[in-house]
């Protein structure tokens, strides 16, 4: 019986004969590799060497064409991984992992940064939760960050501390400089 197909357009189904959409957002699209099973769908990328290298999954993006590719811009995104789950009538978006360029790319320069969304309860779309921009900064419910770290909400936004047993919970302000550790309003 048939285990894989290539349809006359190119795209290539595993355990299955025809094109199945899925989403990003509320947006439909037909990916190119569709594998689908009723038992296990995975898919396995091994290595077995002895260096320290690793198996790899490349996403790459460029403007252009494959025959004259053109240099990426600040804010084209580079890849996604998409999660979701059936509703009903489509697939519907769960979480997004996302890495955007960030920031104007040269010749052998090319800052990244990566995001993470979720999809609240009652929406079909998701929402940034979490960025980590070029520069390493790390933004909770900002897409901007100019900290190491900044959380941002509307109403009460708090930073919870919990130890689960009879351990400490603490916020530890250290400076091997000259300066004092501050806590600011």
């Amino acid at each position: 019986s048939e285990a894989m197909r290539i349809s006359a357009g190119g795209s290539l189904f595993i355990g299955k004969d025809s094109n199945r959409q899925t989403r990003s957002g509320n947006s439909s699209f037909s990916p190119n590799i569709q594998l689908e099973s009723d038992s296990v769908a995975a898919m396995s990328i091994t290595r077995f060497a002895d260096t320290t290298a690793p198996g790899r999954l490349v996403i790459q993006k460029g403007r252009g064409t494959g025959a004259s590719p053109t240099v990426v811009q600040d804010g084209d995104q580079a890849g996604q991984i998409l999660f979701s789950c059936w509703d009903g009538d489509t697939f519907t978006n769960t979480a997004q992992i996302r890495s955007e360029v960030d920031g104007t790319p040269g010749d052998d320069d090319m800052p990244g940064n990566l995001i993470f969304y979720t999809s609240a309860d009652g929406a079909s779309t998701v929402s940034e939760r979490l960025r980590i921009n070029s520069s390493g900064n790390i933004g909770i419910g900002d897409n901007n960050p100019d900290q190491k770290l900044c959380v941002q909400g509307s109403g009460t936004t708090i930073l919870k501390l919990e130890n689960t047993d009879d351990g400490t919970a603490q916020i530890t302000l250290a400076n091997t400089g000259s300066s004092n550790g501050q806590i600011k309003q």
